[in-house]
């Protein structure tokens, strides 16, 4: 292709053009070139396609390299070029110069074409065969209708000596526009020297794609797997409103908090901004759901709007929206995208308990059966939690080292305990034993870690263990809620009221709307009661009761925070609905299995209880 690149230089001295980069449009004429096509400036993806040994090919097989190498031109000007945007700049009897808009569009069109070249070649001995090397450079060139300028141009011919028979090589400029893995497969040639080019090049070599099947991140995970694709502007251009992406994040880092979910990384989707995500796409991201959407302007902020997407189906599971604040866009934790996280979650659990009465178990993915378990235990029913029971096993059974399975199946067993469907205190051990199998498979996994440190609290009376392995947790997994949550409830019984507020309210704040709310306002109304703010006690108890009147636990604080308050008719009402629900309930029992033994934490709630009506 030497000859490319002389033709460029020489066409540049005749014309006495200068390259300035800062120029947009050359109109400026002169006599001897007035009547030339207008020159511009622009960023163009430049490929340069080359013959192997063409002078031997023509000396040897004149005839039919010509006849070979016009059809294959005219194919791919006809059937290459216009599906991939691209633009025949010339021709020549030994290669082409190809001009494109975009680096992998033209990187695609070079790939098609050493596919089309192959049928040319059947039936002839490798020594007649034509190969190409083909080389593509993204570079600011000076165009006009009929021929491409500049170094850019020079540099692109140069590459092509560096690829082998059916090779494609690329600049970097290229390869930080590709994928690998999506676009292509990407080999690092190191920085090359070229022939009269200043200082070193890096190149790569490119391949297309081999294969559709992605490569799931675990084989033992059962959580589902969401993407927040690149949001778009409200007039539908990917990625170009500023706040695209800042908002992204916001909803992203929102979902990361969620225990049953895992998200991928905000720095893999993000790369596929700007580009149209079709099911290629969604392949690699190897994503179960996506959530995806745009964004306006609305008043001094901006107006989102996000759906929930199942990639499996194609169906839209949910959609729904909010008005930000340009002025808290990067602030952490925003309560605007935790409640869009509650709610695409909140439709994750109805699908799978749609799905749960639709499909039999054994048909259901397991990221399907997590979540219909996890739905249908934070209705703390009977009947429900014996389903979310079935579910759960049956995932352990299905996927013996998944972590996740086994953690939330230790809960379960927990929760019959808690909510007295059981007397059978057995059932902690088989939770501790599901948490131990749990963390000899992911010794760092925060819900298992989570939920031993709170066994060791409820089940032994261990409080400082607990801590220390709660600490632990949250150190690990400062977005773990759950651990946060379990933090406060042991520091209450250490009796270190404003330390266990603290962690409960850093619970609160990672998950305000989570399904399990109920559960840390329970903790806040004891950190409360523990640091003598009775009244704010008594609201928080109220709140967690309000929001699962089945909670037992809760019922209790509310009678406790009630009494403390001076409303002794709201604690003896309570009592009423308590022992209804638990007949042979009694304060000595109560202090029996507290988990701060006899102390004075355990005196005072006991003494609360009895003035509520609880019998001794």
């Amino acid at each position: 292709m030497e000859k490319i690149a002389c033709a460029r230089r020489n066409a540049s001295h005749r014309m006495g053009m200068k390259t300035s980069r800062n120029i947009v449009t050359m109109s400026t004429t002169t006599q001897e070139d007035a009547g030339w096509p207008q020159l511009r400036r622009a960023r163009r993806a430049i490929v340069v396609v080359d013959v192997v040994e063409s002078v031997r090919l023509m000396q040897q097989h004149e005839d039919d390299v010509i006849d070979r190498w016009r059809r294959f031109v005219n194919e791919v000007r006809t059937e290459v070029l216009p599906v991939h945007g691209g633009r025949l700049v010339k021709s020549l009897g030994d290669g082409m110069l190809l001009e494109f808009a975009e680096a992998r569009r033209a990187v695609q069109a070079g790939c098609r074409m050493q596919q089309l070249v192959a049928p040319y070649n059947e039936g002839r001995a490798p020594d007649a065969q034509m190969q190409l090397r083909i080389a593509v450079h993204v570079a600011d060139v000076v165009v006009d209708e009929l021929d491409v300028y500049g170094a850019g141009v020079n540099l692109t011919a140069r590459l092509a000596g560096l690829a082998r028979p059916g090779d494609i090589v690329v600049s970097a400029e290229v390869r930080d526009e590709l994928l690998a893995g999506l676009d292509v497969e990407v080999e690092d040639l190191g920085e090359c020297y070229l022939k009269h080019i200043e200082g070193p090049q890096r190149a790569f070599r490119v391949r297309p794609v081999g294969g559709d099947a992605p490569v799931r991140l675990s084989p033992d995970s059962v959580l589902p797997l969401v993407a927040v694709l690149p949001l778009r502007s409200a007039d539908g251009v990917p990625s170009v409103h500023p706040a695209c992406a800042p908002l992204a994040d916001a909803v992203s880092a929102a979902l990361s908090r969620q225990s049953f979910l895992c998200v991928v990384s905000r720095l893999s989707v993000q790369a596929l901004a700007g580009r149209n995500i079709g099911p290629r796409e969604l392949r690699v991201l190897n994503a179960d759901y996506t959530v995806q959407g745009s964004v306006g302007v609305a008043g001094s902020g901006f107006a989102l709007r996000v759906s929930l997407v199942e990639v499996r189906s194609g169906e839209t599971l949910w959609s729904g929206g909010a008005e930000v604040d340009a002025d808290t866009l990067f602030r952490p934790h925003q309560q605007w995208a935790s409640a869009l996280a509650e709610s695409i979650c909140s439709a994750l659990l109805q699908r799978q308990l749609v799905l749960a009465h639709q499909a039999a178990m054994p048909s259901l993915p397991g990221y399907a059966l997590l979540l219909q378990a996890v739905g249908l235990l934070h209705r703390l029913s009977r009947a429900d939690s014996q389903r979310a029971g079935e579910a759960l096993e049956h995932l352990v059974d299905r996927h013996p080292r998944a972590p996740e399975a086994r953690a939330w199946l230790a809960k379960w067993h927990f929760l019959r305990v808690a909510q007295n469907w059981t007397t059978d205190r057995s059932e902690l051990d088989f939770a501790e034993r599901h948490l131990e199998r749990a963390l000899a498979d992911d010794e760092e996994h925060g819900l298992a870690l989570a939920m031993r440190g709170h066994l060791y609290a409820f089940k032994d009376a261990r409080l400082e263990k607990a801590e220390g392995l709660l600490r632990q947790a949250v150190a690990l997994h400062p977005n773990e809620a759950l651990a946060w949550a379990f933090l406060g409830n042991t520091l209450t019984y250490l009796g270190r009221g404003e330390e266990a507020l603290d962690a409960v309210r850093k619970a609160q704040a990672l998950s305000p709307l989570d399904p399990m709310n109920y559960f840390v306002e329970l903790l806040a109304s004891c950190a409360y009661s523990l640091a003598g703010r009775h009244r704010e006690a008594l609201v928080a108890a109220e709140r967690s009761v309000a929001l699962n009147a089945l909670h037992l636990s809760s019922m209790v604080q509310l009678m406790v925070a009630a009494v403390e308050a001076g409303d002794v008719l709201l604690a003896r009402r309570t009592a009423q609905r308590y022992l209804a629900m638990r007949p042979a309930a009694s304060v000595q029992r109560f202090l029996d299995h507290h988990v701060a033994g006899d102390s004075d934490i355990a005196r005072r709630q006991g003494a609360a209880l009895l003035e509520a009506g609880i019998p001794r």
